[in-house]
């Protein structure tokens, strides 16, 4: 059973498709639509969309708008629209990072139209990631990085009264957080995190319980120990002061790091293939030493 249906439509042309992607335009619109009528039956599953603005191939003010108005025309305004930043990678790398002031441009854009909830995506630092109120602009949830503060009250707006379809599962959760502390004989790693580049992929060779603290640009820690212990997980900047992390690990406990812009993004290739000296792709095989 899927409860959350977060659907990528690239473009409202299928020449973009197919030249792009080798796939087609209509099965996606069809997808889109029929999680939309299941949604709409009562029980269906939460539905978004994504539009990916590629540099130099759809960001633009009229390709967004196609997004946009197929959604009110199809759907309607209560859909969210995340219009995503790209970022160069793989065999397309000789390009920026699609421009923030665009997004922003084709955030309002959308907004003016009539969209109610419409979020940049892979942006940090920007207002644009929350949510707020549609009738009278009071901020409704907070995110930073992977964390979110909610300041709903009650499911309702707390200035207007009008409800929210936000549903907001962390607040039946009213455990208290746990406070780790660092054992000793543990390798200590150290990782900065570069422009753009604000969060990461840890790895580790076997499942050993791993301790993180963020840290700020001075190296004075940034907030509460942290601990895990998957294979492999993301740590992302949820503070303005964090600029980097450290990893405490077992010595014979193989680690390595991978740099991520958002959570969807899961590098695997090697440092010699990637661009070094640019933030804007990813240095995606970072082994980890002590130091």
């Amino acid at each position: 059973m899927m409860d959350i249906f977060s659907i990528s439509l690239k473009s409202m042309q299928d020449s973009f498709y197919r030249k792009f992607t080798s796939g087609r335009l209509q099965p996606i619109l069809d997808g889109i639509k029929q999680v939309y009528a299941a949604r709409k039956a009562g029980n269906g599953p939460h539905l978004e969309v994504s539009n990916l603005c590629v540099t130099g191939r759809n960001d633009n003010l009229t390709e967004t708008r196609r997004v946009s108005d197929w959604m009110l025309n199809n759907l309607d305004a209560e859909i969210p629209l995340h219009y995503v930043r790209f970022h160069p990678d793989y065999r397309y790398t000789n390009v920026e990072r699609t421009s923030i002031p665009f997004l922003e441009q084709a955030r309002q854009q959308a907004i003016d139209d009539g969209m109610r909830y419409v979020y940049l995506g892979n942006v940090f630092d920007t207002q644009s990631a929350n949510s707020y109120c549609p009738e009278c602009q009071t901020q409704w949830v907070q995110r930073s990085g992977l964390i979110a503060q909610s300041f709903l009250d009650n499911g309702h707006c707390p200035q207007c009264g009008i409800p929210s379809p936000i549903l907001l599962p962390w607040q039946a959760e009213k455990t208290k957080p746990v406070i780790a502390e660092i054992p000793s004989g543990l390798v200590c790693s150290t990782h900065m995190f570069r422009g753009a580049i604000q969060a990461c992929h840890v790895e580790q060779s076997n499942d050993s319980q791993l301790f993180y603290q963020f840290i700020s640009a001075t190296g004075q820690p940034v907030g509460e120990v942290g601990t895990n212990s998957c294979d492999r997980f993301m740590l992302s900047k949820s503070d303005e002061r964090a600029e980097g992390i450290r990893l405490y690990h077992p010595e014979n406990n193989k680690c390595q790091i991978f740099e991520v812009y958002d959570r969807a993004h899961f590098p695997v290739t090697g440092a010699e293939q990637t661009n070094k000296a640019s933030e804007d792709v990813p240095l995606t095989f970072l082994p980890l030493r002590g130091r």
